[in-house]
């Protein structure tokens, strides 16, 4: 399946500055219990005010339309990188930002199926496209068939939600890596002054934290967190980690809270697909204390009085003016644009800015594209919203001195938000 989204499709420029919209909360508290703590996340009542970043985004030099291809997993399976497709949505919206500053992206979006197979003709099919690179919102073990494939054609890869461990050759990830996660997970574990973790994860998972664990296999998640329970008071843990895929983890979490164990729990990255955060909304249970290895969501990173705030409140403000126009659609076409806002996310939207300004490099420099790419670095002065990007090294986002992300109910523009203790207010 393949969409093309030309700039011309994401409507007219909108007059004037306007103001931060879609974000309904107008005061975020999120309240966890934390040893014999408590953390909240409450923006300042008064910040001090800073200068506004542009709604659109101008690519310097950039002359000419971009092809860039997005690769998704329509799949039932939920190992192979399904859910990752609605966070993808940021992707749309950083081309239509762009778009407000007359430069033109065209987005071609292709599904992989979650297969070997569906990988080689993936990148096949945007190879035919003429894309300059693509962003894989995927993970799996039929992405080492998508990578294979694709350096075969040379054509760079950007993993927003892939780990490099993924991956080889001279493709980018913008997740930790095993090492980075436990690293992650130690420095919120001491933070929080937690020391005896319970760690439950699939079968295959090498995660190791020490303290006591339980591995599950395909379709047993929901029995091993129920037997679990008893293991979990018998070890006196004061923190539960879960591995796992979107919908493994969901289970594991509802499970455990439904059999009323309170305790903090970590996950790791899938934990921010919106599969997780679809079945946590829609089974009702209290998210209690909930963590995840993962990025702020824009519309909290909104309320910091930064240049890192502005970036964040332009994003949510061009997606709210996107959801409100009838003609913007989803990636694929299927569906209004505001049906999937909600999940667009910023690290496919910085992406494919970190894309498109590397393509313009390529052209201005006559060299290949993955070199291009790989001596491209960008903060939120070039139109980023999350932290810095360095594709010199497969790693481009780093996550040193990272916490995990902690999660509120509180109403926002996304089922579930997710703020960074570090930069809150204790």
């Amino acid at each position: 399946m393949s969409s093309s989204i030309p700039s011309t499709h994401h409507g007219a420029r909108p007059k004037g500055k306007g103001r931060l919209i879609a974000i309904i909360l107008a005061v975020v508290v999120a309240l966890c219990a934390v040893g014999a703590g408590v953390y909240y996340f409450i923006p300042e009542d008064n910040p001090e005010p800073y200068a506004s970043s542009p709604l659109g985004i101008t690519i310097p030099n950039m002359t000419e339309a971009v092809d860039v291809g997005v690769i998704v997993s329509y799949t039932e399976d939920n190992a192979q990188g399904s859910g990752w497709d609605r966070s993808a949505e940021g992707a749309n919206v950083a081309a239509w930002r762009i778009a407000q500053s007359g430069g033109q992206v065209r987005l071609h979006l292709v599904s992989d199926k979650g297969t070997a197979q569906g990988a080689k003709d993936a990148i096949r099919e945007l190879t035919s496209k003429g894309v300059v690179a693509a962003i894989a919102a995927t993970e799996g073990t039929h992405i080492k068939a998508l990578t294979a494939e694709a350096a075969s054609v040379d054509l760079p890869l950007v993993f927003p939600y892939a780990s490099p461990d993924e991956l080889s050759g001279e493709l980018w990830s913008m997740a930790p890596d095993n090492v980075q996660m436990k690293k992650v997970l130690e420095t919120t574990l001491t933070r929080r002054g937690l020391k005896k973790p319970f760690l439950i994860q699939p079968a295959g998972h090498q995660l190791q934290l020490g303290g006591d664990s339980l591995v599950f296999g395909p379709g047993t998640a929901k029995a091993t967190a129920e037997g679990a329970v008893a293991k979990i008071e018998e070890a006196q843990a004061d923190v539960i980690i879960l591995a796992g895929n979107a919908k493994d983890l969901a289970t594991l979490f509802i499970t455990l809270r439904e059999r009323n164990i309170q305790l903090p729990i970590v996950t790791t990255t899938a934990g921010q697909n919106p599969i997780f955060m679809d079945e946590l909304v829609k089974s009702g249970v209290s998210v209690g204390d909930l963590s995840t290895i993962g990025t702020p969501t824009p519309d909290i990173i909104a309320f910091q009085a930064s240049r890192q705030g502005a970036g964040a409140s332009s994003f949510v403000q061009a997606a709210g003016i996107m959801a409100r126009e009838s003609d913007q659609k989803s990636l694929d076409a299927s569906q209004e644009f505001h049906l999937v806002a909600p999940y667009a996310d910023a690290r496919s939207h910085d992406a494919l800015i970190s894309i498109v300004r590397a393509a313009v490099q390529a052209t201005q420099k006559s060299i290949p594209m993955k070199d291009a790419l790989a001596s491209t670095s960008m903060t939120v002065e070039d139109g980023l919203v999350g932290a810095e990007l360095d594709f010199s090294t497969q790693s481009a986002n780093t996550w040193e001195g990272r916490v995990a992300v902690q999660a509120t109910a509180t109403p926002t523009r996304v089922p579930l938000a997710w703020f960074d203790p570090l930069t809150s207010q204790e």
